[in-house]
């Protein structure tokens, strides 16, 4: 009898890890199917079709996690003695729970680390090596009043990196390759900026790091991490059209970036 209750058991947890992957698969399969059926072509629209697709695997992968499973194999034993589901909750759950927590743990907090080092060394280019300019901040201001938020720091740096981003989820700022003075028209810069203020303005830091944080959760889960990926493509194009809409603009837009 006990050997059936493990078997009952493992079979429980197995199918429930294939289950996590499965939803996954289905999701990354399905949804773009959906969209190119349905002709969908507003970013807005497919951004909010992958971000619940996100939403969906989470649940799902919750759901089939060992620490939920506990609470299952719990109540599904309940009426049997503790002598007879212990032995099985510490053999089969705690193990793999404590696997499972140990890997994201080590993920999440060498993700963490590495984005404390990237966000202090630029705010120390910041410091030491930024430059401002009076024509973009008032641009940025103008911009940032006519979108609804707070008009974030705008840099200059000369730095490898080739386009502009937003960084800072408490003290927004806009960072700008020094190259773009000569490479953009007034124009192309609007647009640029435009984009970034729109990506403050959709909060999508926060979200970019809670689907990092996620993702790092879920490594076991490879199309969560896919669908992560094309979810921020998505984001990126309705930052593009809010930016068009802003600016009424396309060309400019296109070119600037």
């Amino acid at each position: 009898e006990m050997m059936g209750q493990r078997e009952m058991l493992e079979s429980l947890f197995a199918a429930g890890l294939l289950n996590s992957l499965l939803v996954g698969l289905g999701d990354a399969v399905f949804v773009p199917i959906l969209l190119a059926v349905l002709r969908v072509r507003s970013p807005r629209i497919r951004q909010a079709c992958y971000g619940l697709a996100l939403l969906h695997c989470v649940a799902a992968s919750f759901l089939a996690s060992p620490l939920a499973f506990v609470q299952v194999r719990y109540r599904f034993f309940e009426g049997s003695s503790s002598a007879a589901w212990l032995p099985f909750l510490h053999e089969a759950d705690i193990q793999v729970t404590m696997v499972w927590v140990a890997i994201a743990a080590f993920l999440l907090f060498s993700r963490a680390l590495a984005a404390f080092h990237a966000h202090r060394a630029l705010r120390c280019a910041v410091r030491l090596c930024g430059h401002r300019d009076d024509a973009v901040e008032a641009e940025i201001a103008a911009l940032a009043g006519a979108m609804g938020v707070r008009p974030p720091e705008a840099v200059f740096l000369e730095a490898s990196f080739a386009t502009p981003f937003a960084a800072g989820l408490f003290r927004p700022i806009v960072v700008l390759p020094e190259g773009v003075r000569g490479l953009l028209d007034p124009a192309e810069l609007q647009a640029v900026l435009a984009h970034e203020l729109a990506h403050l303005r959709r909060h999508d830091l926060l979200a970019n790091l809670l689907v990092e944080a996620t993702r790092a959760t879920l490594f076991f889960n490879p199309f969560f991490g896919l669908l992560a990926s094309r979810y921020r493509e998505e984001v990126e194009k309705a930052r593009d059209a809010e930016a068009c809409r802003i600016t009424r603009a396309w060309p400019p837009l296109a070119s600037g970036l």
